[in-house]
């Protein structure tokens, strides 16, 4: 039986039971040039970790080169501009849905600006409200004041 299915019987066994597992994982065993022991967890069936495994160290190459090679983060500032009201929010949007689509912007920072001028439109229309009011109260004041003249 394998032992990755035995592992989850017993979790499972023991969760139904109401107890939570205790699953002890070895530490690796190689031991850095400072003689400190590597803190990961080994391998199972195995005294290393990947990163220190005699049979893995082909495996390690190809994975630090293909991490070498993954895209790399666009920390360029883009353009500041302008967001006064929410025809300049949908400007935005499109301008950032365009860079997405064409590979500019990293998604991450397109969620950013989707995320906050989301709130930016809450914000603008919120102040537009707030406004409105305002200028209906005091057109609501103007009339009690001239009724009263």
């Amino acid at each position: 039986m394998n032992v990755w299915l035995i592992l989850i019987v017993v979790i499972s066994k023991k969760r139904i039971r109401g107890h939570t597992p205790q699953v002890k994982l070895m530490q690796c065993q190689y031991l850095k040039p400072n003689s400190e022991q590597c803190q990961a967890n080994a391998m199972l069936e195995a005294l290393y970790c990947f990163s220190h495994n005699p049979e893995t160290q082909e495996a390690k190459k190809m994975a630090v080169i293909k991490g070498g090679k993954a895209l790399k983060k666009n920390y360029e500032p883009l353009p500041p501009i302008e967001l006064t009201d929410s025809k300049s929010v949908v400007t935005l949007l499109t301008t950032t849905i365009g860079q997405v689509r064409a590979g500019k912007v990293d998604l991450r920072v397109a969620n950013c600006i989707g995320f906050l001028a989301s709130h930016l439109i809450k914000a603008l229309e919120l102040a537009e409200l707030e406004n409105r009011v305002t200028e209906i109260e005091k057109l609501t004041l103007e009339r009690i004041t001239y009724k009263n003249i």
